[in-house]
């Protein structure tokens, strides 16, 4: 299951970016995945609380997936 070390990827950047300029509290995550990706969106989600938990400044973010073409994953907005 790749979504899993995905998600643990992204939270990781998120508090390293929310670290850096001093943001307590993340309200949502923006994933774009494309359609060719490994990633499954459904999978994604379920996993996002179980990977945010123990984490403070992601205790109520949101996941949010958009679908795009191609093969990739980035983060397009972090919202604080």
């Amino acid at each position: 299951m790749h979504e899993l070390g995905i998600l643990r990827n992204v939270v990781g950047i998120v508090e390293q970016a929310a670290d850096k300029n001093k943001i307590k509290a993340i309200k949502s995550i923006t994933l774009e995945v494309g359609e060719a990706s490994e990633a499954v969106p459904v999978y994604l989600e379920k996993l996002f609380p179980a990977v945010t938990d123990g984490h403070p400044i992601l205790k109520n973010a949101e996941l949010i997936i958009q679908t795009a073409g191609g093969k990739g994953l980035i983060i397009k907005e972090i919202r604080y």
